[in-house]
């Protein structure tokens, strides 16, 4: 299209960026973030050279739409200043979809987006503007929620619910934080819907509430929620194959497996924490992703402790040992702090294991 049209149509620039929204994904999936990043951007600027006058609202939802690509995009990068931003543009569009027709779609899509800028507010750690996004999406909810006759929206608001748990937790405010999750799980139960989306939803719910309830010591009712999170996560991705959660899954089972090394379950605990390093093995040297190095070693740690704890110090070390050279690996790679950090923990571990 671009080389045989030396003027394109607002219809070929639609089709144009429909063909770099497509490619876009493509490029997602194959964990390519810059060439993902790349594609979506095109998209954009095509978007943005059709003048307002000629813009139909169909085009500015697509605008919108590429604005909300754009942000997951760049947050997969850490480019979170930036997913703010795109996520912002998004928003502002839809609010001006809104007010020009009042459709649902509109409405739900802006509600969604909220949620998501509460995601990557948390993401950067700024919990004070997760609460104030909650609370702004609260706000949008109630002036439409009588237009809800599904209760659609009421989802989006147990989201949100479960975003403000998690920033009160930060802060130290766990009975609030678990007041909130439990709110989140009335809605979500009030009216199941058997998808994967409310299965994702409800796993983390799950996941977040059993970390509330570890760090105040109710370990039991701590396992119970990670059973339950690991439950409908397994079902997310191995019936409807959602394989790119599968390193979520990963990391439930990794916590899963502290909390019965807290509860004493310790053979329980590591073949738990042996199926979480199968897969992730698998990720990293089969699959080639190399993002999840670091993560992969913080498995080798957590079994190696494990392992120390029931006393097989040969099988910690080696476990260990693994972990240190993965961390070596990624901070001549990075030079990144925290990595250095967690070298310095593995040697202090290694010698420990072999003085026993």
């Amino acid at each position: 299209i671009k080389n045989h049209t030396a003027d394109p149509s607002v219809e070929l620039k639609q089709d144009l960026e429909c063909i770099y929204s497509l490619l876009s994904y493509k490029y997602l999936n194959l964990h390519d973030f810059s060439g993902s990043l790349a594609a979506i951007q095109n998209a954009v600027d095509i978007l943005q050279s059709i003048p307002e006058a000629s813009r139909s609202v169909e085009t500015s939802r697509r605008l919108a739409t590429v604005y909300r690509d754009k942000a997951n995009i760049q947050s997969k990068e850490r480019d979170l200043a930036g997913s703010l931003e795109s996520n912002r543009l998004c928003i502002d569009i839809l609010t001006q979809c809104v007010k020009e027709g009042n459709q649902w779609s509109d409405i739900q899509e802006s509600s969604n987006n909220y949620l998501n800028r509460t995601r990557y507010f948390g993401l950067m750690g700024d919990f004070e503007e997760v609460i104030q996004t909650v609370s702004e999406m609260e706000d949008f909810i109630s002036q439409y929620q009588h237009m809800d006759t599904r209760g659609e929206l009421n989802y989006n608001r147990a989201s949100g619910m479960v975003f403000h748990g998690m920033a009160l937790s930060q802060s130290g405010d766990l009975e609030g934080s678990l007041a909130k999750y439990q709110a989140a799980e009335e809605i979500y139960q009030a009216k199941v819907r058997d998808t994967p989306l409310w299965r994702e939803e409800v796993s983390y719910l799950y996941t977040n509430k059993g970390v509330v309830l570890e760090r105040m010591g109710r370990l039991d009712e701590a396992l119970e929620c990670s059973e339950t999170a690991i439950g409908y996560f397994k079902d997310i991705v191995y019936r409807h194959g959602k394989f790119e959660e599968l390193n979520n899954l990963v990391t439930m089972y990794l916590n899963q497996g502290a909390i019965l090394d807290r509860l004493g379950h310790l053979d329980r605990a590591r073949d738990v924490y042996s199926q979480a390093i199968q897969i992730r093995e698998h990720m990293v040297l089969k699959e080639g992703r190399t993002d999840l190095t670091i993560e992969l070693a913080g498995a080798y740690i957590n079994v190696s402790v494990n392992q120390s704890l029931s006393g097989q110090f040969q099988e910690a070390l080696v476990n260990v040992s693994r972990a240190h050279a993965l961390f070596r690996k990624s901070f001549e790679a990075t030079g990144e702090p925290i990595v250095k950090f967690y070298l310095a923990l593995t040697l202090q571990n290694r010698a420990r294991y072999l003085v026993q």
